[in-house]
């Protein structure tokens, strides 16, 4: 995968590049004995932990004359178990993480957000040392943009869970790839990558695996009653039309015709700020033109409180016209 497709920065943090100190000084390749990795460091509990939201306990960070001890609770799944390991060994490497953390996603602590940016850091440690960048991106290459397999290989290589490995591969591919995990046609949970302006299925949601009409790639991959979906969503949408209405009188029709709530007015102001905004963000991305400008706009009109504007067959040919008006206008 070229540079640019990662996430600016990510490799620069102090945490990942202490987890690529680890790796080049154990000299590991993947998969690795984690629990041999961490005797190295620290002694290990297997505890049930009969809280919810509790993974682990990290203990005698830092403390001068103690040894560190790791806490894994022992009631979790086995893979979610050899993320936890990586996150309390996180903790112990990390040389501002001291005395006793205990990582309790439900706590109220962890609203605070010092505590938030110790786990994060925590997690991004464990993410590069179970799942290295450059590692993923070798994967990449050899999986053709099948984002279906690319999840399955590196889930099942580094011996991550499913839902850690589809989150490692969001926070370092390329902008507009999205997932949906789908259990029995309800969407569990979502993710996209970062620069991705489409909306996300709701959780709870009837899964609809049309969602997104514009992809360039479409796969799945199956693990027990759960189903990742993974698309990449078209960077350029080039729509043809020979219609010689303007834009205003298209967005009006339309308006009239679904007659919206907040009244016709008001919700052509609210099109044409969602599309102002679409815009903008595109000037930021770079690779600014005509037909990445209506990719934008369409994924970012494509929301559920707009489904009656989206649907309508004018949809399409307002947003190619309205997008050509502010390119001549640039003229």
């Amino acid at each position: 995968m070229a540079k640019e497709g990662r996430i600016m920065g990510l490799e620069e943090l102090p945490e990942v590049k202490l987890a690529r100190k680890i790796i080049a000084k154990h000299s590991l390749k993947i998969p690795f004995d984690i629990e041999k990795l961490i005797s190295e460091y620290a002694s290990l509990i297997y505890k049930g932990i009969p809280f919810k939201g509790i993974d682990g306990v990290s203990i005698n960070l830092k403390v001068p004359g103690k040894t560190p001890k790791i806490v894994v609770n022992n009631l979790l799944p086995r893979k979610r178990q050899l993320f936890t390991l990586a996150h309390e060994l996180g903790h112990i490497i990390i040389p501002w993480h001291l005395g006793t953390i205990v990582d309790d996603l439900y706590s109220q602590s962890y609203k605070n957000y010092r505590y938030y940016e110790i786990e994060q850091e925590a997690n991004r440690f464990a993410a590069e040392l179970l799942m290295p960048l450059n590692w993923v991106y070798e994967n990449f290459e050899k999986c053709k943009h099948d984002f279906a397999l690319l999840h399955k290989t590196i889930a099942l290589k580094s011996g991550a869970s499913d839902q850690a490995a589809a989150i490692r591969l969001i926070e370092t591919l390329p902008q507009n790839i999205i997932y949906t995990v789908e259990q029995h046609g309800k969407v569990l949970h979502t993710g996209r990558t970062t620069k991705t302006d489409a909306f996300l299925q709701k959780n709870e949601a009837v899964f609809n695996s049309k969602f997104y009409p514009y992809v360039d790639s479409y796969s799945t991959y199956q693990t027990g009653s759960l189903c990742y979906h993974w698309w990449k969503i078209s960077d350029e949408i080039d729509i043809s039309t020979n219609d010689k209405r303007t834009w205003r009188d298209i967005l009006n029709g339309i308006a009239v015709s679904i007659n919206p709530t907040e009244g016709v007015e008001q919700f052509k102001n609210s099109i044409n700020g969602i599309i102002a905004h679409a815009n903008g963000k595109v000037k930021l991305k770079g690779d600014y033109n005509m037909n990445s400008v209506v990719s934008a706009c369409i994924y970012r009109l494509r929301r559920p409180e707009l489904v009656d504007f989206t649907s309508h067959p004018d949809f399409e040919i307002f947003v190619k016209i309205k997008v050509h008006d502010l390119f001549n206008k640039k003229k």
